[in-house]
């Protein structure tokens, strides 16, 4: 049996955009425990080989700091017999790291920097002989799909294939660009025994053999949950992966509903300690090493005072010491005021004619292909989520001529 851990997008040199240095500091400290959890684990394990799946690095400025942690995290594991299997990506092309260099004499460094399709065979710490074909990118924007070039398993021995690049089917963002894509199919197709993707940050299995390990900690709040890669066992017979979780610090959203009954500061704080304490449940962290952010929505009494970010900022204050977070953030762009709209629309008054047109209201279609082709809907938006859209923006501009002639009117 060979035993091998795949990561990916670790993006060690990447900036955040916290306005707090003093987060900003723990962000990077957390990032290097995640580093250092996944040596250790390798070594623990007597793991044959770290695959690394591409954008090891963010860009090619990298300080002394990250570049000393690198070799020094690579060293140890070279030396324990360790392969170290890595190929480059979009963000670390040919060429972003020159002190890499410095380890390709070590016999178990495995460097795949360029476009050119590359195989090695190696041998795993039982003497067991396996091949790891890879390719890497050569740019910051290689659009050809350089697995097609990939050989199909040519005998019964074990083989790995190891990219960065973009799989239509595959679950990610929609701000995700595409880079080397390929067909989940093309890549079945080779028939090879694990094949390790990097680029898309959200772990998952296309396959029982193709997977994305997603990255080992997140890098901001839109990638939530627990990270780290997977844990890869092979045998002539059998391919079985596991998830591996490395992360140091977890990012996390939580969806809090306001009603019309939360009224007060008190109810306020029990809620959304309540949802905290629920979701720290769930996780394996500590609470000092989870970075919050809550979604308040729905209608309440208290959005015009929550509109007031003296009073937000002292919220989050308040939560982060009761629960000793390393920081929590809260959202309120979703809340409105709990007045009956359809009260409103049986009134026979100017208001209550808008609010009618604008719900009843249909559209021609040159003026939706028009309302679609703007911005706000990516060119991969389906019709029914534009539909879906659309309708929020109808609610959203309800509640805001709702504000404007009766709450402010009120007032």
């Amino acid at each position: 049996m060979i035993r091998l851990l795949h990561i990916s997008d670790v993006h060690i040199n990447a900036s955040y955009a916290n306005k707090d240095e003093m987060i900003r500091k723990k962000l990077k400290t957390c990032m290097y425990e995640s580093l250092d959890a996944m040596v250790n684990f390798s070594i623990m394990e007597k793991i044959d080989a770290l695959i690394i799946a591409g954008d090891f690095f963010d860009h090619e400025k990298i300080n002394f700091q990250d570049e000393a942690e690198v070799m020094k995290l690579m060293g140890k594991l070279l030396d324990e017999g360790c392969h170290v299997i890595y190929v480059t990506g979009n963000h670390d092309p040919m060429k972003t790291a020159p002190f890499l260099n410095l380890l390709t004499h070590h016999q178990n460094f495995h460097f795949f920097d360029d476009e050119q399709v590359k195989w090695t065979e190696l041998r795993s710490k039982n003497g067991e002989l396996f091949k790891v074909v890879g390719v890497g990118h050569k740019s910051k924007n290689e659009q050809r799909s350089l697995i097609t070039n990939f050989p199909p398993k040519a005998d019964d021995g074990i083989w790995i294939g190891v990219a960065h690049a973009s799989v239509p089917s595959a679950i990610t963002t929609p701000d995700k660009q595409s880079y080397m894509a390929t067909p989940l199919k093309v890549i079945e197709q080779l028939n090879y025994d694990y094949f390790a993707l990097g680029h898309i940050h959200i772990r998952q299995k296309l396959t029982s053999k193709i997977a994305y390990s997603g990255n080992i900690q997140g890098l901001n709040i839109k990638e939530t949950g627990a990270k780290g890669g997977y844990l890869v066992e092979i045998d002539r017979a059998h391919v079985h992966v596991s998830e591996v979780d490395f992360n140091a610090l977890q990012w996390e959203i939580i969806e809090c509903l306001l009603t019309p009954e939360t009224s007060n500061l008190t109810e306020l704080q029990s809620l959304m300690l309540n949802q905290i304490m629920t979701k720290l449940s769930e996780t394996k962290l500590p609470s000092r090493n989870m970075m919050i952010r809550i979604v308040l929505s729905g209608k309440s009494i208290l959005k015009e005072a929550l509109s007031d970010q003296a009073n937000v900022a002292f919220l989050c204050d308040v939560l982060k010491r009761k629960v000793g977070l390393m920081d929590v953030e809260i959202k309120t762009n979703q809340l409105s005021y709990p007045v009956d709209v359809e009260a409103l629309m049986n009134e026979h008054t100017v208001l209550s004619e808008m609010i009618t047109r604008i719900t009843n209201g249909s559209y021609e279609e040159a003026l939706l292909n028009k309302i679609y082709s703007l911005p706000i809907f990516k060119s991969n938006t389906t019709q029914e989520e534009k539909k879906r859209v659309l309708e929020s923006m109808k609610e959203r501009l309800i509640e805001e001529i709702v504000e404007r002639m009766v709450i402010k009117h009120e007032d």
